[in-house]
């Protein structure tokens, strides 16, 4: 029912291909972002920016420091030459987006390719947004990547999701944001989908709140051939409020 007015006839056509298992050389992710930032430029050069392609992490591209005290990043799953116990997927990966009652969240996660982990520390105030830049090559025809927020309890930050593509934005992107807000913190989710005319894009944002928490959700949809934001909030607590 939920997906009665939702053609895929678009993607039947397309039939993208896996994923290619493997890390992507990091010159090849960086000459990926320039061409992508070079059709369509940042929208603030100053702001804490993380640059994904494909969901693979481009540090050479990006300004948001990993070992941050107030604001930590780091790639929900390792290179594979890294070290092997490290390749344990990141708290909370998997706990709001069910495989069993969302076919799209299952595809993501057989095959997805990487993505981040974010966390704003406890009663971190941040002024500046956190930009999260997410550049699909269309290369592999489809591309899973997933990413995971926590606003800690006390904190305040407007996190912006930030997709984009080379090119006219072959392919599929099918991608799974879990965002966790604990306690009395405050967070501004910007979801910015501006791929190429021809992007296919299914969108799966997964929220939970905890008590005395604030969430406000901006959906800004520019284009594509098939676009569509499922979205599945929960109010765990007193107090939880959500704007979308």
């Amino acid at each position: 029912e939920a997906w009665r007015s939702t053609s895929l006839a678009a993607l039947e056509r397309s039939a993208p291909s896996a994923p290619v298992d493997g890390s992507p050389d990091p010159q090849a992710l960086l000459a990926t972002a320039r061409r992508a930032l070079s059709e369509k430029p940042l929208l603030n050069e100053t702001c804490a920016r993380a640059v994904f392609v494909d969901g693979h992490l481009c540090p050479a591209a990006s300004t948001l420091p990993g070992d941050a005290s107030a604001i930590a990043l780091r790639s929900i799953i390792p290179p594979a030459d890294a070290d092997p116990t490290s390749q344990i997927p990141a708290p909370g990966f998997g706990k709001l987006a069910s495989t069993k009652q969302n076919a799209f969240a299952a595809l993501n996660t057989a095959f997805f390719s990487g993505g981040g982990l974010l966390e704003i520390g406890p009663s971190t105030c941040e002024t500046e947004p956190i930009h999260l830049l997410l550049i699909s090559s269309g290369s592999s025809g489809l591309a899973c990547p997933r990413f995971l927020v926590r606003a800690r309890a006390g904190s305040q930050a407007t996190v912006l999701l930030d997709f984009v593509s080379e090119g006219p934005g072959n392919g599929l992107v099918n991608e799974v944001c879990e965002i966790f807000v604990e306690e009395n913190a405050a967070l501004d989710l910007i979801l910015l989908q501006r791929e190429g005319p021809a992007a296919l894009h299914i969108g799966n944002l997964h929220t939970q709140q905890q008590r005395g928490s604030r969430l406000r959700v901006h959906t800004l949809t520019l284009g594509g051939a098939l676009v569509r934001n499922e979205l599945d909030a929960h109010l765990g607590d007193e107090g939880a409020e959500i704007d979308l």
